[in-house]
This record gives C-alpha cells, sequence and structure tokens, in this order.
C-alpha cells in the first residue's frame, strides 16, 4: 500500500493549504467591526453545535434594562424591545431604514412595543462615539429622536469624515436644538459616561455585534427581516392573551 505524501515531501500541496489560510486570514482582517463580530458569533455557535448544544434556541437575558435612556412609543406596552446599536455600523442603519419604520407602523404606534435605544459604540468605529454623544446631548433637551433619525438619515455623508463634531453641530441647529447648550455638551463630553454604562451593560449581557436585540429579554442578533421580530411580537401578545 503506498501512504500519502506528507507536507514536506510535497510542497505543492504545503503551499496551497498556506495560502488559503492567508487569505482567509486577510479576508477576516478587512471585514467591518461589526462583521468580523458576527463572525466570531458564528463560529461560538457552531461550536456549541458541536458540543450538542442547540445554537438556534433563543437566548434570554433576564435583567436586560432600558436603563434611562430614550423611549419611542408607551412607555406600559406589554413588550420592550431595546436595541445595542452603534450609529456608524452600516447594519445598525439598514436596520433603522428599512425594518424600524414597519416595526413602528404595526407595533410601536399600536402600542404594543416600546423600543429603546442603547449605545454600543464599536472602539474601531472613529465616528460613533460622537454621533453617540451627539444623541444623548440632544436628549437632554428632549429631542432625542430628533438627532437621532439626523444621524442615521444622513449616514453616507458624515461616516468616513475625520472630523464629526462641525457636521453634528449643524444636525442641531437644523432640528432647533439650543447650539450653545449642545456644542458645549458634546465638545466636554459631558454624557461619556452614559454611554459607557450602556457600553458596559451590553458586555455584561453578552454582546458581541451591532444590532443586537433584547425583545422582553430574548435575545436577537442582526438587522433581521421585519418578519423575524413580527413573529416574536405575535407569539408574546398570544401567549399574554392566553394567560
Amino acid at each position: 500500500m503506498t501512504s500519502s505524501p506528507s507536507n514536506s515531501s510535497n510542497p505543492w500541496k504545503f503551499a496551497t493549504f498556506l495560502l488559503v489560510g492567508l487569505v482567509v486570514g486577510y479576508g477576516l482582517s478587512q471585514l467591518p467591526a461589526s462583521d468580523a463580530e458576527t463572525a466570531i458569533l458564528n463560529s461560538q455557535q457552531a461550536i456549541r453545535a458541536q458540543q450538542g448544544q442547540d445554537s438556534s434556541a433563543p437566548v434570554f437575558v433576564s435583567e436586560a434594562s432600558a436603563d434611562d435612556d430614550a423611549v419611542l412609543g408607551d412607555p406600559n406596552a406589554p413588550i420592550t424591545m431595546i436595541e445595542f446599536s452603534d450609529y456608524q455600523c452600516p447594519y445598525c442603519q439598514r436596520f433603522y431604514s428599512t425594518i424600524l419604520p414597519e416595526i413602528k407602523k404595526n407595533y410601536i404606534d399600536t402600542g404594543k412595543v416600546k423600543f429603546v435605544y442603547r449605545d454600543f459604540p464599536i472602539s474601531s468605529h472613529l465616528n460613533a462615539l460622537p454621533a453617540a454623544l451627539s444623541a444623548e446631548c440632544a436628549g437632554e433637551q428632549n429631542n432625542y429622536w430628533g438627532m437621532h433619525d439626523k444621524i442615521f438619515d444622513n449616514f453616507a455623508s458624515w461616516v468616513s469624515l475625520p472630523d464629526v463634531a462641525p457636521v453634528f453641530k449643524q444636525y442641531a441647529k437644523e432640528i432647533g436644538l439650543d447650539t450653545v447648550a449642545f456644542n458645549s455638551c458634546l465638545d466636554k463630553k459631558e454624557l461619556q459616561d452614559e454611554v459607557n454604562g450602556d457600553l458596559q451593560d451590553a458586555i455584561k449581557y453578552g454582546v458581541t455585534a451591532t444590532p443586537t436585540f433584547f425583545v422582553n429579554g430574548q435575545k436577537v442578533v442582526g438587522a433581521q427581516p421585519f418578519t423575524v421580530f413580527q413573529g416574536i411580537f405575535d407569539k408574546i401578545l398570544s401567549e399574554e392573551q392566553g394567560s
């Protein structure tokens, strides 16, 4: 019987494996932070599956808190949907522009869901923190959602800028804020602790990618289609009606 050649006796085979490894490694290094983190999450789920765990089973975090962050909808709604998000994350922008409007129309505006936005600025996204601080500073003037929407609506115009503060200050003017107070809040990073608190809670809850949601404690990762959230909402509502 002829044994298969080893890597050392077959240099072309060894070189092929080496090249594939380099390409895969380089590709991962070029992914946006949210993509890379999602890849890590997927690999963790694969490990769970290999260990005989159900990687598709819903994950619940009973202590997931809305904190004192901005709320959209009826504060007494039966469903609380918490989003941990990064303003510079393209998938977060996609959720905002294509999925959230459907959720708002069908569940938030009808009093079934209250939506809470919490910050998870990824360190490699250099404009994510200034964006989060801008929204928080606007919130001090009771216009958090005005700035939140303005930032996401104009995502492409600021996302790659080396200095975004002037842009966000212009947004503050356009949505009618007291610009002196807003500019001071942003320049002094007065609400850094608020953003950091969200970040620490996200880490405690096992958030590894943006956007990540907790719907009455059930963890949902990624800008999932509206039908995914619809199924979760309807199941919760039907269970409440049956109890």
